[in-house]
């Protein structure tokens, strides 16, 4: 398994304003924002050659908000690109390590992703991504690639 870099770090909010602020004032002005899965909205600010993804739960009962109710606001992930998941996977797998989900699925920005069971990793919920967008370093912001 390869590991190319972190890919991004989640930070789950109510109101993305507070920490899409400061970002910005920090020089990481958010650059792109979609919807993903009709549940969440996802801020991209780029920092260096990763990414700070502001998520921001806008359906109630869904993991996420879940997540916001019993946590608040928190850095809630960490993602790491790997250069094959499928291999990654196959490999974490056989080394003892579980997955929240039995196969990887579509992620934010045209990514690919899975994440780690947090029971197996110090309660840290860690994500794995492949990011097939052409770039120096093989990714690029999803602002960029559109």
């Amino acid at each position: 398994m390869k590991v190319l870099g972190l890919h991004h770090a989640g930070v789950l909010v109510a109101d993305p304003g507070p920490i899409s602020a400061t970002l910005d004032l920090l020089g990481m002005p958010r650059e792109h924002v979609e919807s993903y899965r009709g549940g969440l909205e996802i801020g991209f600010h780029s920092c260096g050659n990763a990414l700070v993804e502001v998520i921001t739960p806008r359906a109630e009962g869904t993991w996420n908000a879940e997540w916001l109710t019993r946590t608040g606001p928190s850095i809630q992930h960490v993602a790491f690109e790997v250069e094959d998941i499928d291999r990654a996977l196959a490999e974490l797998r056989g080394r003892g390590m579980r997955m929240l989900e039995p196969s990887p699925r579509p992620g934010a920005g045209g990514t690919t992703i899975a994440f780690l069971d947090p029971e197996l990793t110090g309660s840290i919920l860690v994500e794995l991504v492949w990011d097939p967008s052409p770039a120096a370093g093989g990714r690029q912001t999803p602002a960029l690639s559109e």
